[in-house]
């Protein structure tokens, strides 16, 4: 279940989560059962609660029970997924739609930097080739300022060379069709940029292709849909629905994973993170002999002659 009434804004009660932006934070709901336990007492006194919003802070709060079954790690994990979906939920209060997606890439931008590794960094701006080429805007962007530094415009427009950059993520607040096609044309735009080589390498190694993933807080694709445009985007590896389930290609095929009675809340999101983390950490070790600094300083074919 998404805890789409859970709502956390740092200007309201300290940042606790509450329900529906109301004055009514999660431990005191859970206060409010234990004093009425006959459900419609506590509608009578408290008319603003709702079934559902009793419904969702119990499997909020159940989550905290199961502290035997994860590590400190997990736990830590899960308590700021907790926040980040909490504040996804919190912007509906702006009437603004770009504000809202704005804050929304924000939340989670601030969320990755805390859990890819610390060698990288995540910017957002325009990906380039020392040949000029560029892709269209991209606002995640995951890259490793010790192999060439991002150049930017401002604060959260930048130019980063692709020898850089070890994968970008589209998100999505509701994933739609139309935000496929979207993605499709993006990546298209993404494949016309090449590494600047030296001349001993081979020319096949100019077709690196940068990778990519698709993350969004709700979904109104189908999966059958999702698993079929999955399959035809082959630098597109994994799509994560967050708190329902996450798409990755292996080995095997397409695989799906989704949270269970016997794993732990955001259980997809996790197994996300860990095979996120295993790709960049690969990588980064391939990547180091790969940029020719003086071909973005004096052209690539002056590097080359």
């Amino acid at each position: 279940m998404t805890l789409d009434r859970i709502t956390s804004d740092p200007n309201r009660m300290n940042g606790q989560p509450c329900i529906r932006h109301l004055r009514l934070t999660v431990r005191r709901v859970l206060e409010l059962i234990a004093t009425y336990p006959d459900r419609q007492e506590l509608f009578q006194e408290f008319p603003e609660l709702e079934e559902e919003d009793i419904q969702q802070v119990l499997i909020f709060a159940s989550s905290y029970l199961n502290v035997n079954k994860m590590n400190k790690f997990q736990d830590i994990i899960i308590s700021k997924l907790d926040m980040l979906v909490a504040q996804s939920n919190g912007v509906e209060a702006i009437n603004h739609n770009l504000t809202k997606g704005e804050l929304r890439e924000e939340y989670l931008i601030d969320f990755f930097r805390q859990v890819v590794p610390q060698d990288l960094s995540i910017t957002s701006g325009l990906i380039t080739d020392a040949s000029g080429a560029q892709s269209k805007q991209i606002d995640f962007i995951v890259n490793d300022k010790t192999i060439f530094p991002e150049l930017a415009f401002s604060s959260k427009v930048s130019s980063v060379p692709i020898e850089s950059v070890h994968l970008v993520a589209e998100i999505k607040t509701t994933l739609r069709t139309k935000d496929l096609q979207q993605i499709s044309e993006s990546r298209k735009e993404l494949n016309k940029l090449r590494l600047a080589f030296p001349p001993k390498h081979n020319i096949e190694e100019s077709d690196f292709k940068i990778i990519s993933v698709v993350l969004a807080f709700k979904n109104n694709i189908s999966e059958q849909k999702l698993r079929q445009w999955l399959e035809t985007e082959n630098d597109v590896i994994s799509i994560c629905i967050i708190g329902d389930y996450n798409l990755s290609k292996t080995k095997n095929g397409i695989e799906k994973i989704e949270q269970t009675s016997n794993t732990l809340r955001y259980w997809e999101t996790l197994y996300f993170l860990g095979g996120l983390y295993n790709f960049l950490q690969e990588s980064i070790l391939s990547r180091k002999d790969r940029i020719i600094p003086q071909a973005y300083f004096i052209g690539i074919q002056s590097n080359l002659d």
